[in-house]
């Protein structure tokens, strides 16, 4: 998703880098879910998985489009987005709550680890990015 000037939009840069963190950490998450609890531990924590790369890269690429546009229109989006998945979770909890194969604890623990790991790891990415930029010069300077 090129921006002005050919560079990439912040968001969905970071929505490409969650995607690229999120697959190795799902992983991990769904091989202890799944030693700990089983085939259930299984399924659950990789439906919770999936939910968590697919909103945070389809957030970023939705942001990012609308933010080309305007701020309000940026967090207008990220706000339908936010809202969608609470839609979303909302359903599939209802649908799933009597499943032998699901185990709720499973897949709200392991959406919320995975979640708040690859948001800390990409804060602390754009914090540093943030605080030392001028060791990192942007495209424009290095043409």
């Amino acid at each position: 998703m090129a921006g002005n000037g050919g560079v990439e939009a912040v968001e969905a840069r970071m929505g490409r880098d969650m995607l690229r963190l999120g697959l190795p950490l799902g992983a991990a998450v769904v091989i202890v879910a799944s030693l700990a609890f089983g085939t259930r531990g299984l399924w659950s924590s990789l439906i919770g998985v999936a939910l968590v790369v697919a909103n945070l890269y389809f957030t970023g690429i939705v942001v990012s489009r609308a933010a080309a546009n305007s701020a309000v229109a940026a967090m207008a989006a990220a706000l339908v987005s936010f809202f969608g998945l609470l839609i979303l979770l909302t359903v599939f909890v209802i649908f799933a709550h009597g499943a032998r194969w699901m185990n709720l604890r499973v897949f709200g623990i392991s959406m919320i680890a995975l979640h708040l790991a690859l948001v800390g790891l990409e804060a602390r990415k754009v914090s540093g990015r943030l605080a030392f930029s001028g060791f990192f010069p942007s495209h424009k300077e290095q043409d």
